[in-house]
């Protein structure tokens, strides 16, 4: 994914901050010894005192704005950044076809996302400020003390050196952490998923190898970065030391004499952030690659434009229709029974079945999100559009949320979409943060969001996954209505254990039918 462009005033004030806390220390140092040596010689009477100390006052005041600066413009940098991917995120996503239901990839790709924005703020920066630190230290070394620039050279070596090692170290470290943790994501989420079963067994236990094996990765990465600060320290004791071994004569007595070794006493802290970057960096690296590869598979590519295919006999299907030729699902070890006959546009289709029957493992598969037997057959025409059980929403606005089903959409045509899914009365609220997940908005109402998405998408084949679960009779009724009017046009599915009246005729599909009977179409009035 493409990240923005970088702005320059972060890169700037971060290195101004970062730049004016260096020369703070080298001048206040040199402040000190001079106002010593002046008294020790008798000349403290005439040392001008005036100018370094209002030089060490407009050092002060430009790192603290050089800071507050950098925080703001780096906080609304990090912000944007974040929106910017993840509207990247979504296209692709709305676009793509894998064996999983779209909001779980997209939850799953969302998790990279915070790696990857961050990447200008905790990566490029730290180190284009270290390296321009290190730069400018060498300047002053070679203008001021030349005699030391062999030091100080032999200091970048090192520590260019010693970077490199610890992100070759950080490396596997990294992609250890960030695998048992997803696996440790994935045990809580079953966990919580069967809370109603935790008094048949043991707790959380299910939950305690994953723990340990997270817990066992992130002790080692910290270990690792402790390794990074006490080189670091090592670096910087030894530079003093080898200042103090090869003392320039002619600097004897000179404040300058300070300069270079308080600078490598603080290389803790003005390189620190350099060292605490390779996490960050290797965790976007990952994260980039994860990404990629997620939405650029082969699997993943879909036609969005209708495309007559052939079926059996080579006939044409010139409708938004879909031909099934004992067709079935498969999940895991579960597979469905085999279903044959026509799905077309004229009345709502319904899938009607007890819980775990498998109406949503057959709209999936109809969808292609998940793997159709290889001895069945599927033909369709018109572009697909699968509206899930809870429709997945951005932390972000109404209108972003309605975006991503027609990115170009105008006003009234959003309108016109809420008004379908009766949230007309949301219309004056499109631009209110609607929190994360949606968690301003009720059930039912993020149930509608779904509907409205799936107007503005102007697919000819609908699957809805339970569009009236949630609902009061009045609403679901209406929205029955509505749908039975798209039907008319378009081809409508729908999973439902709850038929509406206002649904009117339509065609039925009972996966609760006898076993041993296959699975038909019928029409009920």
């Amino acid at each position: 994914m493409r990240l923005m462009p970088r702005q320059p005033e972060v890169f700037v004030l971060a290195f101004v901050a970062a730049a004016t806390s260096l020369a703070l220390l080298l001048l206040s140092g040199w402040f000190i010894a001079a106002s010593a040596l002046a008294g020790l010689v008798g000349v403290a009477a005439t040392f001008n005192y005036v100018i370094p100390a209002a030089s060490i006052r407009l050092l002060a005041f430009t790192r603290i704005g050089a800071g507050y600066g950098f925080n703001y413009f780096a906080h609304e940098r990090l912000l944007d950044q974040l929106q910017y991917l993840r509207e990247q995120l979504f296209q692709q996503v709305l676009n793509a076809s894998t064996e999983v239901p779209k909001e779980d990839e997209a939850q799953k790709l969302d998790q990279h996302i915070n790696a990857l924005a961050n990447r200008t703020l905790a990566v490029w920066v730290p180190l284009a400020s270290g390296v321009g630190l290190v730069i400018a230290l060498l300047c002053v070394v070679y203008f001021y003390l030349p005699e030391w620039l062999p030091i100080a050279v032999g200091f970048g070596l090192l520590l260019c050196g010693f970077t490199v090692w610890q992100q070759r170290k950080l490396a596997p470290l990294v992609a250890a952490q960030i695998a048992t943790q997803a696996s440790y994501r994935a045990a809580l989420d079953e966990q919580l998923c069967n809370a109603s079963l935790w008094p048949l067994r043991d707790g959380c236990a299910g939950v305690a190898r994953e723990q340990r094996a997270w817990q066992s990765a992130q002790s080692a990465l910290r270990q690792q970065q402790d390794v990074a600060l006490r080189g670091l320290r090592g670096l910087s004791l030894l530079s003093v030391f080898a200042c103090f071994a090869w003392l320039p004569e002619n600097a004897l007595g000179s404040p300058l004499l300070l300069l270079l070794p308080l600078a490598f006493l603080a290389v803790p802290e003005w390189l620190g952030p350099l060292m605490r970057a390779l996490v960050p960096a290797e965790q976007a690296k990952l994260a980039a690659a994860a990404i990629a590869q997620d939405i650029s598979s082969p699997s993943q590519s879909r036609s969005s434009s209708p495309v007559p295919i052939t079926l059996g006999s080579q006939t044409t299907i010139s409708r938004p229709e879909i031909q099934l030729d004992n067709f079935t699902w498969r999940r895991g070890c579960r597979t469905g029974r085999p279903l044959t006959g026509a799905l077309r546009a004229g009345a709502p289709v319904i899938l009607t079945g007890s819980s775990g029957a498998g109406k949503s493992s057959l709209m999936l598969t109809l969808a292609g999100l998940l793997t159709a037997n290889e001895q069945g057959r599927m033909a369709s025409t018109g572009n697909i559009h699968y509206c899930a059980q809870q429709p997945h929403v951005l932390s972000a606005t109404l209108r972003e949320n309605l975006r991503i089903a027609d990115l170009g959409a105008e006003e009234s045509r959003l309108i016109a979409a809420l008004e379908f899914a009766e949230l007309g009365y949301l219309a004056a609220e499109m631009d209110i943060w609607i929190g994360e997940k949606g968690r301003v908005l009720s059930g039912g109402e993020r149930k509608r969001l779904g509907l409205a998405r799936a107007w503005l998408t102007g697919a000819e084949i609908w699957l809805l996954d339970e569009p009236f679960d949630g609902l009061d009779e009045i609403t679901a009724n209406i929205l029955a209505a509505r749908l039975r009017q798209q039907a008319t046009q378009s081809l409508v599915v729908i999973a439902s254990h709850r038929v509406m009246a206002a649904l009117g005729g339509h065609t039925v599909i009972n996966l609760d039918s006898p076993s041993g009977c296959p699975l038909s179409l019928a029409l009920q009035e």
